[in-house]
């Protein structure tokens, strides 16, 4: 008799188990399985390159590589208000200053969104974390439109950074999405 009610009790915890992991959102995520998921609104590779450089993704569910992607934005997000802020102590023009200051703005308003998400998707507040990342969401098409057009044979400023920074903002959103 005890050994059927521990073989009983085995059989439910195994099926209770098989159950969770089967409905849960927080089982593991592969970074390829993720990024193949969200393939249609981020580019395959720029995802796995930028998720593969952070040592957490390998182990880390959908809510892990959700904290990395909003820790990635982050970090480019203060590289790149770093970049502007460098930028604008050497700018002469006027148009190039105003918009460099509209940039320095609006990065450093991101930053402090960004490390407001990063904390709510630790305490797994998924859907204020996708909210809030409506404010950070659209910095990098901003700062391009903030900026005077190139003159000829020159190069925009920031064209790499704000399309770096887009990307990784977007796929933090496409992140959370299923989590919210």
């Amino acid at each position: 008799m005890k050994f059927s009610s521990s073989l009983l009790r085995s059989a439910f915890f195994f099926l209770f188990l098989v159950l969770f992991l089967q409905n849960s959102s927080f089982t593991a995520a592969t970074v390829e399985e993720t990024c193949r998921s969200v393939a249609d609104f981020v580019n395959y590779t720029f995802c796995l390159t930028s998720l593969q450089t952070d040592p957490r993704s390998p182990s880390a569910d959908r809510p892990g590589l959700a904290l990395v992607s909003v820790d990635l934005s982050l970090v480019n997000a203060t590289s790149t208000k770093s970049t502007i802020d460098t930028l604008l102590k050497n700018a002469t023009e006027a148009s190039i200053k105003t918009g460099l200051q509209a940039c320095s703005l609006i990065y450093s308003q991101a930053i402090g969104a960004l490390k407001s998400m990063a904390d709510l998707v630790e305490a797994k507040e998924f859907h204020a974390a996708k909210e809030l990342n409506r404010v950070p969401i659209n910095v990098g098409t901003f700062c391009r439109d903030a900026l005077p057009a190139a003159k000829p044979g020159d190069s925009p400023p920031l064209v790499k950074e704000n399309s770096d920074y887009s990307q990784l903002v977007l796929l933090s959103e496409v992140i959370l999405g299923p989590l919210a």
